[in-house]
């Protein structure tokens, strides 16, 4: 940055720097890491170390600051009350739970690309309905208040930013108004699944209140913050995602060549561009930190994106690298409050870029319009208002031709399928998948995989084997795929 920024200061409210932090962080981390800000008791943290130190140590440094914010009712609380909450949100977030999502995530993710538009607001027409169908699912909401939801996370988001106290009343005011439409929606959910529980996340949190764990408030507001947790923050990755790709169309060519390192670029990201920026504690008592003497009582901003582009952490940390170890970031916390949704929002962004890539030729920015970063007070997230770009959709698809399974294959492929699922074989047929067989999900699939791997001693390609979307074009792959060895 030039020699002009100390003396401006930094400040939280700037556009520029929100729209854009990493120069700001840069120059903190060099020489201010535990900064000052002009006005008012806070300072901000911006090296890999200090964040770190201080998101282990909850016991020094509160999620209770001090102030009544109830939406963010488990993120703002420490032991014993967050220990309940994010006990009863990891209930709700088994592995069984994430991992049975996939084939559904899989098919959301195709028919929005099916549906969408050579030029396209990447945001609106893949990334925002794509997580927020799936967490209205999670939430049972109906599908046709999905936009609805969409825009009422970004008014709760500023809710409770400016409930803080850092916003203005103006700001408040207009955001409660959505937050309150939220809620209505919210409530009549619960009240459905009180009624008639079902399979999912909100029925699981509903039990919960029944057994006395949850006050009604708190499965309110712990829906709420579940929207946003897992629609707001997920749709800016993935968004995020699809600039750097069209920004670096090596890296497309890459991703696309070998879609196995679809994780790896997904976890790059998360360390690269974390969709949180801001996490918030209070000193319990006085302390050093970095050298800096903070008194009791002091609020700590800490900028988890500073932190992962520390270069006394990784080398070269603002490049994008496939081959980088990135554990240790810092994108969805660390400690007691690590982001329990993280599961989901990884599986969330690999299938969408599984999906994007394989669907389509390019992506590239479109030249008539410009992407429009997030900005303003809720740029606690980083990720984009309007990301204009060009999609070319993708040629017939990369799976082999369908032969008619002769009767020697076929047959076997069913009876293996058959007994992966648990189900009679009388029950399979040539269009059995996920969509009609309710035990088929995504763990289950991976087994059926195994079991014809070993059965026909071949090696599937793991691209078609994870797309093949029924019996039918699974006994097509085997038969190939022998044919080929």
């Amino acid at each position: 940055m030039s020699g002009a920024y100390p003396s401006a200061g930094f400040d939280l409210a700037n556009v520029a720097i929100q729209a854009n932090p990493y120069p700001a962080y840069a120059w903190l981390r060099a020489h201010d890491p535990v900064h000052r800000l002009a006005g008012v008791p806070m300072w901000v943290i911006s090296r890999h170390a200090e964040v770190e130190a201080v998101l282990r140590d909850p016991a020094t440094y509160a999620s209770d600051l001090g102030m009544h914010v109830p939406l963010m009712s488990m993120v703002m609380k420490d032991a014993r009350d967050h220990t309940r909450l994010r006990q009863t949100v990891t209930r709700a977030f088994t592995p069984r739970a994430v991992a049975h999502l996939e084939p559904r995530i899989r098919e959301v993710a195709e028919a929005l690309l099916e549906a969408a538009p050579e030029r396209m607001d990447f945001v609106q027409v893949y990334a925002n309905p794509l997580s927020v169908t799936i967490i209205c699912e999670m939430l049972g909401v109906p599908l046709d208040q999905r936009d609805a939801m969409n825009r009422h996370a970004r008014d709760a988001l500023l809710a409770s930013f400016a409930a803080t106290g850092m916003g203005s009343p103006d700001l408040l005011a207009e955001a409660q108004v959505g937050l309150t439409q939220l809620m209505a929606i919210l409530d009549a959910a619960i009240e459905r699944h009180l009624a008639a529980p079902t399979d999912n996340i909100i029925s699981t949190l509903v039990a919960e209140e029944a057994r006395g764990t949850l006050s009604r408030e708190e499965l309110r507001n712990l829906c709420a913050l579940l929207l946003i947790g897992g629609h707001e923050t997920t749709a800016n990755m993935i968004a995020s995602g699809a600039y750097v790709l069209a920004e670096t169309p090596s890296l497309w060519a890459r991703l696309k060549a070998d879609p196995a390192l679809i994780p790896r670029f997904v976890e790059e990201l998360a360390r690269l561009r974390p969709p949180l920026q801001r996490i918030a504690r209070r000193a319990t008592r006085p302390v050093t930190l970095a050298g800096v003497d903070l008194p009791a009582n002091a609020l700590l901003m800490l900028f988890p994106g500073s932190a992962n582009r520390d270069t006394e952490r990784w080398a070269d940390p603002d490049t994008l690298d496939l081959a980088r170890d990135a554990r240790g970031h810092l994108g969805f916390g660390t400690g007691v409050h690590t982001c329990p949704g993280a599961p989901l929002a990884r599986l969330e962004a690999r299938i969408a870029f599984e999906v994007l890539l394989a669907r389509s030729e390019g992506l590239r920015f479109d030249p008539a319009q410009r992407p429009i970063p997030i900005a303003g007070y809720a740029a606690g997230n980083l990720g984009w208002n309007i990301l204009p770009l060009l999609r070319t959709k993708a040629g017939p698809s990369l799976m082999p031709p369908t032969p008619d399974p002769t009767p020697d294959l076929f047959d076997p492929v069913c009876a293996i399928v058959a007994e992966s699922l648990g189900i009679d074989r009388a029950e399979i047929a040539a269009d059995t998948c996920a969509k009609n067989t309710p035990e088929w999900d995504s763990l289950a699939h991976l087994m059926i995989l195994d079991a014809l791997e070993k059965r026909f001693a071949v090696k599937l390609p793991r691209r078609a084997a994870y797309t093949a979307k029924d019996v039918g074009e699974l006994a097509a792959l085997v038969a190939t795929t022998r044919d080929a060895g």
